[in-house]
């Protein structure tokens, strides 16, 4: 059964433990966040992506607004193709705002994990594989340096994932 996160009533900096707490922080993050949002992990598993919550936060974040933009970079599409059948299913109805990419292998995710909605929030979870917990952050430089890598790659990845697979 798929139980949604209670979004906290406010994003405030600090620790952020466990899967339902990290997925709640996506959710506040998606209803503070004005234009784009951005994920990078490892295959983006950790950020609670295939609950029908978060999906219809992310619908209603992209339908609100008509310049707004998802964009998801992992390294490894296991995950989303056998697991995020909701997230999937967004993408084909909102090809334009949700985009998917594999980074290349010259500069991947790698350990990095983290969303980052606008300029104004980074939910770094690259502890959380270990210890099970994010961090939420609002300063400024920490931020910016995330979307500059962020954004990096996401021009070398080159072309988005199809919007269906191959072949079917």
């Amino acid at each position: 059964m798929d139980h949604p996160p209670s979004p906290p009533a406010t994003l405030q900096r600090g620790p952020v433990a466990g899967p339902t707490a990290i997925a709640a922080h996506v959710q506040a993050m998606l209803s503070v966040g004005r234009q784009r949002l951005i994920y990078a992990d490892r295959d983006l598993a950790v950020f609670g992506l295939s609950s029908r919550a978060t999906v219809e936060a992310l619908k209603a974040f992209l339908l609100a607004r008509r310049t707004a933009r998802v964009q998801c970079l992992v390294d490894e599409v296991e995950w989303l193709e056998r697991r995020a059948d909701r997230l999937r299913a967004l993408q084909r109805l909102l090809p334009h705002a949700l985009e998917l990419r594999v980074a290349g292998t010259d500069d991947p995710v790698g350990n990095d994990s983290f969303a980052a909605v606008d300029s104004l929030w980074l939910l770094d979870a690259a502890a959380a594989q270990t210890t099970g917990t994010a961090s939420l952050t609002d300063e400024p430089a920490r931020v910016q340096a995330a979307i500059a890598g962020f954004d990096r790659r996401w021009q070398m990845a080159g072309h988005n994932l199809p919007v269906s697979l191959l072949g079917l």
